[in-house]
Formats: C-alpha cells, structure tokens, sequence
C-alpha cells in the first residue's frame, strides 16, 4: 500500500512539474529603454500578458536577478514586445536571456 502511495504521489509531482513548465516563457532584451523598460524578441500580442509574473535573468551581468513584472506592451506588426519592471540594478544589454516564470 506505501508503494502505492508513492508512486501516485510522484506521479503527481512530475505531472504538476510537466504542467507549470509549460507556462514559462524565455527571451532575450533586444533595446533597453531604462532599467525598468526594456524591449524583448517576445512575440505574445496580448497586452499585459505578463503581469504580475517575475522575469528571471539568465546570463550577463544580471545573471540571477529576478524582478516582477508591472507592464507588458504585447507584439504587432512592426514592434517588439516590452516589459516595464520594477527597478533593477542596471539596464539589461542586447542579448541578455531571462524567463518568465
């Protein structure tokens, strides 16, 4: 029965895991406008998709700073994505990969 058990509850664990995975978004900055607003290679059209989520910096020298998300002007023709966030240290440079968790 214990064996049972656990493996329902891995079970679980593992498809709760496969299912929150397929909500994180990953990118990269393309144009900064401050520290607070940068554009992104983001292609998500609705506007403030993001909200209320926190951007996870993955390389350069914001690698590992994390800060949540005020505003997300969505894509269309013509433009990028933009996230406005709460302040961070510096403005993230062309390149810099992240996630949206």
């Amino acid at each position: 029965c214990q064996i049972a058990v656990a493996a329902a509850v891995h079970w679980l664990a593992a498809s709760l895991l496969a299912r929150s995975a397929g909500v994180i978004a990953s990118g990269s900055a393309t144009g900064t406008i401050s520290a607070a607003v940068f554009e992104t290679d983001l292609n998500v059209t609705g506007s403030d998709q993001f909200k209320g989520r926190i951007v996870l910096f993955l390389s350069g020298t914001m690698q590992y700073e994390a800060s949540d998300i005020t505003v997300y002007r969505g894509s269309s023709v013509g433009t990028l994505g933009r996230l406005t966030v709460s302040t961070l240290h510096s403005s993230p440079a062309d390149g810099v990969t992240f996630l949206i968790v």
